[in-house]
């Protein structure tokens, strides 16, 4: 199994769902959405509170609701532009549970 390739360098804050929109079961590479308001086009709260996005400290990872919304997603494949191969015909984007290692722990993503 050979690491997934990045085609270009992109910085991302410690939150899986930062910058992303979509259903319960596909993420959508965005800007400065957040994928846990499903698909409600609502920036991120912490961003607009002019912090940096952060899963450990965001309200979303706070008690019972946090945790029934990540959950809910934990079956989702994400869509990150660096990682879309140029032709995309096929690409089946990357299991959340992966993406949260390389987004929180900087692990780097196995093909599948």
């Amino acid at each position: 199994m050979a690491e997934l390739k990045s085609y270009f360098e992109k910085e991302r804050p410690p939150c899986p769902f930062y910058g992303f929109g979509g259903t319960d079961t596909i993420l959508m590479d965005s800007k400065g959405q957040c994928a846990l308001r499903g698909l409600e086009l609502i920036s991120c709260g912490m961003e607009v509170g002019d912090e940096i996005p952060d899963w450990r400290e965001c309200w979303y990872n706070k008690g019972e609701i946090g945790r029934k919304v990540f959950e809910g997603k934990m079956k989702a494949r994400v869509f990150p532009n660096e990682f879309s191969p140029p032709e995309k015909k096929g690409w089946r984007g990357i299991p959340l549970k992966k993406w949260v290692d390389y987004v929180m722990n900087k692990t780097p993503i196995m093909e599948e």
